[in-house]
C-alpha cells in the first residue's frame, strides 16, 4: 500500500536547526538529502544513531556476513517496491 502523504512529514530545510544541518551537511556535499534523511530529522537524535548504525553495517567491519546482508536487502525489497540495482551494497 502506497501513502499519498507521508505519516510523518520531512524537515523542511527552510526550517533546519543547527544541528539539523550539521547532520546533513556531508549530505548536501555530495548531492540532495534523501527524504528518509529530512524525516529522521524530526528527531536529530535519532539521526544521528541512525546514521552510526548505517555506517557500520555497509563497513567491511560489521559482523553480519555479506551473504546474510544481501538476503536481507533481497527479502525487503519487494515490500519496498524499490529498484535491485539501487539496493546493491
Amino acid at each position: 500500500m502506497r501513502l499519498t502523504t507521508p505519516r510523518i512529514a520531512p524537515a523542511p530545510a527552510e526550517s533546519w536547526t543547527d544541528e539539523q544541518r550539521q547532520i546533513v551537511d556531508p549530505m548536501i556535499t555530495r548531492g540532495s538529502v534523501l527524504n528518509i534523511f529530512r524525516t529522521l530529522l524530526t528527531h536529530p537524535a535519532a539521526a544521528k544513531a541512525f546514521l552510526v548504525w548505517g555506517k557500520y553495517i555497509l563497513s567491511r567491519k560489521n559482523t553480519l556476513a555479506s551473504r546474510e546482508r544481501e538476503i536481507i536487502i533481497l527479502r525487503i525489497r519487494p515490500y519496498r517496491k524499490s529498484n535491485p540495482d539501487v539496493l546493491m551494497v
